[in-house]
């Protein structure tokens, strides 16, 4: 039966993986937004690096406006890998999009600490 999660139509049989975040938020993806990161950003091949970005991010940030969660990755060329996510609660949320650029806007609400 399709779910409605916040305006993502998503059915709850076609979930790829779950995983938790480092403050313990569970994050999703689900077949329909690996179809649009494969069609519209074919950079990100694995979903391996999707669900690491998600485990082990340099930065999770907060953009109010979007209601989003983005987890990023910094590499040595000062891009990011970024997973863009829809919050759905305080500990849930679901991957919309992943892409690679400079650090998206948004407030940092979580960061890796320096060994």
């Amino acid at each position: 039966m399709p779910d409605k999660k916040k305006g993502l139509h998503i059915e709850e049989n076609s979930i790829i993986f779950s995983v938790s975040d480092p403050t313990g938020v569970d994050v999703k993806l689900y077949k329909e937004q690996l179809k649009h990161i494969k069609q519209n950003h074919p950079e990100i091949k694995p979903v391996g690096k999707i669900r690491s970005g998600i485990q082990n991010p340099d930065f999770i940030l907060l953009n109010k406006e979007r209601n989003a969660r983005i987890y990023s990755t910094l590499s040595k060329t000062d891009l990011c890998f970024n997973v863009f996510t829809g919050i759905i609660s305080d500990t849930e949320c679901l991957i919309r999009t992943s892409y690679i650029s400079t650090l998206p806007k948004g407030d940092c609400i979580w960061r890796r600490q320096k060994k």
